[in-house]
């Protein structure tokens, strides 16, 4: 046993101290990551890289990383553009209580855009939920949408909002 302790003492004088284990990156890191490589983006290999790393945050449950992928799908460069897949994660953010993330939902409902129809009760009721302050960007947006409500439109638009009050939020995105 003393033999096996002093070995022990030796390999460790000899090889120095025992190097840390190497961690993963942590969701948050992953994302700093990608926004530092955002601005440098030059061909499809930086564009792949930059998706995965949002990917893997998103995977581990960082609902800013979903957002910001589907920013990077829908505003990045045109050539690599992934509409769909874009409305899905701005989808799954604005369920995971990201406001401007919802509020964009109700822009594309309004527009009929990334595969949504146009909805101008669904439009509203998401991007007023909280109040227009929270979607201050799109005051445009609300104002186009309320000029284009008939009455019918506006009162399922206050249905819409109740049933995203009561907890029904996937039916209300759409993601069933």
């Amino acid at each position: 046993m003393t033999r096996c302790l002093i070995l022990v003492a030796l390999l460790l004088a000899v090889s120095g101290p025992v190097p840390a284990i190497a961690q993963s990156p942590s969701p948050q890191q992953l994302v700093e990551q990608a926004r530092q490589l955002v601005p440098l983006i030059e061909d499809e290999y930086d564009f792949r890289e930059i998706v995965a790393l949002y990917s893997s945050a998103s995977r581990q449950g960082l609902t800013i990383a979903k957002y910001e992928l589907a920013e990077l799908l829908s505003v990045g460069p045109a050539e690599w553009a992934d509409y769909i897949t874009a409305a899905r994660l701005y989808r799954e953010a604005a369920l995971d209580g990201y406001r401007p993330s919802r509020c964009i939902c109700g822009w594309m409902h309004s527009a009929g855009m990334y595969g949504s129809d146009v909805d101008y009760a669904r439009a509203y009721a998401l991007m007023t939920l909280d109040g227009r302050d929270v979607c201050e960007k799109m005051t445009d947006a609300i104002k186009s949408v309320e000029i284009k409500m008939t009455a019918a439109e506006k009162t399922q638009a206050s249905e819409i909002t109740g049933s995203w009050l009561r907890g029904e939020k996937v039916a209300v995105l759409g993601l069933e």
